[in-house]
């Protein structure tokens, strides 16, 4: 898969740009500020119909502007499919594939299938396991439909079931027959949720220690755990024995959106003990790994995103990671501020790669 074209017309910081992608290796740089992840990110726009990097959807338009819209080619096995993505003020979001129009954009998920790795993403590793879990979610999403099914239907259940409880809170009035419907719904659901997340992690764990392996020359021994509260007591039970304290609470506060994923290194936390350099490198390990994963079960090799990727990492680790992307992926977009040290690192490698300048909300082949 390769997006072949790229337009934006009052997306972010650009006003009307067009781009072509002729090679696998697309290195795009500027000066902070100029505009480089805005075009990764509208890359993910057309892959998941949402941003990567703000959730509202009208401040991505161009300041003073009424609309934006991207548009790209994707050149698959299957041909060459035309993707839209637009927004106007006031007006609902519109996805379309070849002019076809999703009624659900949710059926556009997964279906030309992005990897993106930017700083912030140093929350997975160093943060609280809530992004760990959006992580496993929106990966296992990626290639399993009914996995994403269960997940929106178990998310939708906890808010109507958090909802009562936080009425009770205030008029103390429950309706135990309501509580004990959701309950039931919730149990079927967690446990579907859980299996399949034992299930994915039984095959992605050895995926990801070979790549974290390659990236470091297999200097640390790293591991992802799983820990989840029904593993050892059945989800109905966990529901019925915790409702005292969920009224307390006016929340749900036992099942799957609970779970927790840990990264160890030698047996050790990894937001603990990890250097920065390690916990960078782990975290490229993790995002790699997820592509090649996806690759594996859909058959679709994954643009990968990286922005800003080598920051605290030494030359080592620079040139294991560019030598296992250009051997096992497809096409890669990279930005950076210095053009030089691109040109230096990609020659070392021996890699052929096109080159965008960006500057004041323009992106120029080189």
């Amino acid at each position: 898969m390769q997006l072949v074209q790229l337009k934006l017309q009052n997306f972010k910081n650009y006003e009307s740009t067009s781009l072509e992608f002729q090679l696998p290796i697309v290195c795009i740089t500027g000066l902070n500020g100029a505009g480089k992840t805005n075009l990764l990110d509208a890359i993910h726009y057309l892959s998941t119909g949402k941003s990567a990097v703000n959730a509202i959807d009208s401040q991505n338009i161009k300041t003073k502007q009424p609309y934006f819209t991207i548009e790209g080619q994707i050149e698959g096995k299957n041909g060459v499919d035309l993707v839209f993505c637009g927004l106007a003020k006031g007006q609902k979001k519109i996805l379309k594939v070849n002019n076809a129009e999703y009624k659900r954009l949710v059926e556009h998920y997964g279906k030309f299938p992005v990897v993106f790795v930017s700083p912030p993403d140093i929350a997975l590793v160093t943060e609280g396991n809530e992004d760990r879990r959006k992580f496993i979610d929106s990966t296992i999403s990626l290639y399993n439909d009914f996995y994403l099914d269960c997940l929106m239907q178990y998310n939708q259940i906890i808010v109507q079931r958090n909802a009562h409880l936080k009425e009770f809170t205030e008029s103390k009035l429950i309706n135990e027959k309501l509580i004990e419907v959701y309950n039931k719904q919730l149990d079927y659901l967690g446990n579907e949720l859980v299996k399949e997340r034992k299930a994915f992690l039984a095959e992605f764990n050895p995926v990801f220690t070979k790549m974290a392996n390659a990236i470091n020359a297999e200097k640390e021994l790293l591991e992802l755990r799983y820990n989840s509260q029904l593993i050892s007591t059945p989800f109905l039970q966990l529901l019925r024995k915790n409702i005292d304290r969920d009224r307390i609470l006016g929340r749900t506060d036992v099942g799957p959106h609970k779970d927790q994923w840990i990264f160890e290194i030698n047996g050790q936390a990894l937001k603990k003990f990890g250097s920065q350099g390690q916990q960078k490198s782990h975290l490229l390990a993790l995002k790699l790994a997820k592509a090649a994963f996806v690759h594996s079960k859909t058959k679709k090799q994954p643009i990968l995103l990286l922005d800003d990727v080598f920051d605290r990492l030494d030359d080592e680790r620079v040139e294991n990671l560019m030598t296992i992307i250009y051997a096992q992926f497809g096409q890669v977009f990279i930005t950076d501020t210095s053009k030089p040290r691109l040109e230096k690192i990609l020659k070392l490698c021996k890699i052929a790669a096109q080159y965008i300048v960006v500057a004041n909300g323009k992106a120029q082949i080189a």
